[in-house]
This record gives C-alpha cells, structure tokens and sequence, in this order.
C-alpha cells in the first residue's frame, strides 16, 4: 500500500501522516527529511567542488 499525502504548508499533512502511521503499522518516509538530507550533503560538497573549479 502506497499513500501520498500532499498539500499547501502548514495544512497538516506530517500530523496526517503520522496518524496513518499508528492506525495502520505502516512505514513512513518523510520527502522533508529527504531533502533536508539532500541539502545538507550539497552543503558539505560545495567547498570541494569550489576547490577542485579552480584548480582545472
């Protein structure tokens, strides 16, 4: 079973999620923590990327 919950923010959509979660014993994957760990590994790399651009 797949469900997509989505919405403008702040409508709820993480509190609906979460309920799902606990009535129905399903897993649960956060697209925010996806790309807040997307982002941060970019963050991380830029310093390399800047320096490795110069070196060329």
């Amino acid at each position: 079973m797949v469900i997509l919950i989505g919405g403008n923010s702040q409508t709820g959509k993480t509190f609906m999620a979460q309920n799902l979660l606990e009535k129905y014993k399903v897993p649960y994957l956060s697209v925010d923590h996806l790309k807040m760990g997307i982002f941060n590994f970019a963050v991380r790399q830029a310093p390399f990327r800047l320096l490795t651009q110069q070196t060329e």
